[in-house]
């Protein structure tokens, strides 16, 4: 199984970065991102090192699956840091994690939704019980730039950044999906610092789609805009 890496070595000294996408097969937001911006680094952009990742889950994303690989059946993202001694996907996981993520400085792993999946963009990290070490991943996660910030507090579950919690090292994960959210009073304008506690996700609303979908290009001058539009 061949796994694609790109290594940009800075032109200056400086830390790991490692990050990942495509840990989920249906999920191709982060693999797209991540090859992007494999693309755009240059050695002089870099202090340290940055590794790149796009398709860690060469099966899963191959194959089309949304979260479970065809091999076994099995989330890479509930079996991390992995088995050597276990099923394919085990494998796969302890792999990644020896190889790449345990010898980060920090750790983004790239997440979207799937094609059944309502979506709010945040960032999430995981509290470690380090005053310092969480101080950094919070400070790393808000740097983003997203208005949400939830952050977990278990180590349990089995998924990248629960496993790389404890050793010491600031890592925050990227990823975007569906969030149950307390309610706030009307009008009340959300404090992008004040983050919020992992929590699952409550009913799903209706899709409302859109009533058109726009079906060619658009031409844009000083005087005039033109769209193509059509009625589903």
């Amino acid at each position: 199984m061949e796994v694609p890496l790109v290594l940009v070595n800075g032109s200056r000294p400086g830390r790991r970065v490692v990050i990942t996408g495509g840990v989920h097969g249906g999920e191709f937001i982060g693999v797209d991102a991540a090859t992007r911006l494999a693309g755009l680094l240059e050695p002089d952009d870099v202090a340290g090192q940055v590794v790149i990742c796009p398709v860690a889950n060469p099966p899963a994303v191959y194959g089309g699956r949304l979260n479970i690989s065809p091999l076994d059946g099995v989330n890479i993202n509930r079996v991390f840091p992995g088995d050597k001694d276990g099923g394919p996907t085990d494998r796969m996981a302890a792999w990644l994690f020896e190889y790449l993520i345990d010898g980060a400085d920090a750790y983004v792993d790239l997440h979207s939704g799937g094609i059944d999946q309502h979506l709010l963009d945040f960032v999430g990290y995981r509290l470690t019980g380090d005053a310092e070490l969480d101080a950094k991943n919070r400070a790393l996660a808000h740097a983003v730039g997203y208005e949400l910030v939830i952050f977990g507090t278990s180590p349990d579950g089995g998924n990248s950044h629960a496993a790389v919690a404890p050793p010491g090292r600031p890592r925050p994960r990227l990823r975007a999906r569906s969030l149950a959210l307390p309610d706030e009073p009307a009008g009340e304008a959300r404090d992008p610092r004040r983050d919020r506690p992992a929590r699952r996700p409550g009913p799903r609303p209706p899709y409302a789609g859109s009533s058109t979908a726009w079906t060619g290009s658009c031409t844009t001058s000083a005087s005039s805009k033109r769209r193509s539009k059509s009625s589903r």
